[in-house]
């Protein structure tokens, strides 16, 4: 005779974390009886995923490549942050230039086994910056997101002398300072990024404007 699920109960005993699980399976209504079986719950895999190939950025720019796992928290670092650093979201700002290891890792747990995943960065040197006929060349040495920062030119002083009650007077002042910008640009190995510079503001030994 086949029994229906009427016919009985099965009840388990910690059948979620690594360890021995008891079954117990009892008869309902005209069945009666009690039959355990026991079985293991082992540790598992986790199954982590990251690309392990090597990859080449600039001095100065950022990679992100991250890990993707089906259990825990990644942690990514860096063999020598002097090289590279690495972010919590897998973000690698190259530093100087050498050679550093990024390891993207899930800690061990009672349940789950723990997994690392890691990659070589290449740091190479910016290329020198040239200043061709009132302009600036930066050439990239490898692809990447580069930051800018930017800074206006100096305004020109003023000098001079003039007399005041009888007393020869002498009036100078510094110009104001320039603006300041900073943001990002993403450029292609070997792009040339043009960079052009404005004058400083001129200097002056006369007085303009009002009467003194």
């Amino acid at each position: 005779e086949t029994l229906t699920t009427d016919d009985y109960t099965v009840t388990y005993t910690s059948n979620i974390n690594v360890g021995t699980v008891t079954v117990t399976v009892t008869g309902v209504g005209t069945y009666s009886g009690v039959i355990e079986k026991q079985f293991t719950i082992t540790k598992s895999n986790c199954n982590l995923q990251m690309s392990e190939d090597a990859i080449t950025i600039a001095q100065g720019s950022t990679n992100t490549r991250t890990a993707t796992s089906d259990f825990g928290t990644v942690v990514y670092r860096s063999n020598n942050e002097n090289i590279a650093t690495v972010s919590s979201s897998g973000t690698v700002m190259g530093i100087n230039s050498g050679n550093t290891v990024i390891t993207a890792e899930i800690a061990e747990t009672d349940n789950y086994y723990g997994a690392t995943k890691s990659y070589t960065v290449t740091i190479q040197q910016l290329n020198s910056v040239y200043n061709t006929a009132g302009r600036y060349e930066f050439t990239a040495r490898a692809a990447g997101t580069y930051r800018l920062e930017v800074y206006g030119a100096q305004g020109g002083s003023v000098s001079y002398s003039y007399s005041f009650g009888g007393r020869s007077r002498t009036y100078t002042t510094s110009g104001g300072k320039g603006g300041y910008a900073t943001g990002t640009v993403t450029l292609s190995a070997e792009e040339t990024l043009y960079v052009y510079v404005g004058g400083a503001g001129g200097s002056t030994s006369s007085k303009t404007g009002g009467t003194g």
